[in-house]
């Protein structure tokens, strides 16, 4: 049944997309724009006996006019327990994006749909692994708001991104913060 949801999620973020996309006419649509972003990310979920972890972001983008684009997004955030556990929760998520430019601000939300891998690996005093890894991969569901600071015409600040994560390995309050510096192509 879950996977029947995300299918049809899937699909109507693409009938979306190709529907409204180009719903700005010609002559005031500024042109597709590029962008690439990356940063760290703070994680806090129920995920094990682990409940927070930190890491990278990054994503690629295009924006259809002013207000539509489409985000590629991955993220990893790991987390030591005990001293001799690790986690590691990577999660790499595609979906639409929907921007209000604010003066030098373009405030944004969006949502993703794709895959998470959540694995626990521990080790004895001396740094060999003691025991199989755990591993769990997942259907991953996003969303979030966030606000970026234009700095100079191609670059920005990523102020803050905040987004709610669901998978079936992280159960409870799930969020993922992240800053960061974003790079536009035109």
């Amino acid at each position: 049944m879950k996977m029947r949801s995300a299918i049809v999620l899937g699909l109507v973020i693409a009938t979306s997309l190709i529907c409204f996309g180009q719903a700005v006419p010609a002559a005031e649509t500024p042109g597709r724009v590029y962008e690439a972003w990356g940063g760290f990310s703070k994680l806090r979920g129920d995920f094990g006996t682990d409940k927070k972890a930190t890491g990278w972001t990054g994503g690629v983008g295009v924006r259809f006019n002013r207000f539509l684009g489409l985000d590629a997004t991955a993220s990893g955030n790991y987390a030591t327990a005990d001293g001799n556990r690790a986690t590691y929760v990577y999660a790499l998520l595609l979906g639409p994006r929907v921007t209000v430019p604010v003066w030098r601000l373009s405030l944004f939300a969006h949502g993703g749909v794709g895959m998470a891998r959540w694995r626990r690996a521990g080790w004895n005093h001396v740094g060999i692994p003691q025991n199989p890894p755990d591993t769990s991969l997942s259907i991953a569901k996003s969303f979030g708001l966030g606000a970026d600071l234009r700095l100079t015409r191609r670059l920005s600040l990523r102020l803050l991104e905040a987004d709610y994560i669901q998978t079936t390995f992280m159960t409870g309050r799930n969020g993922l913060i992240s800053t960061g510096l974003v790079y536009r192509f035109k």
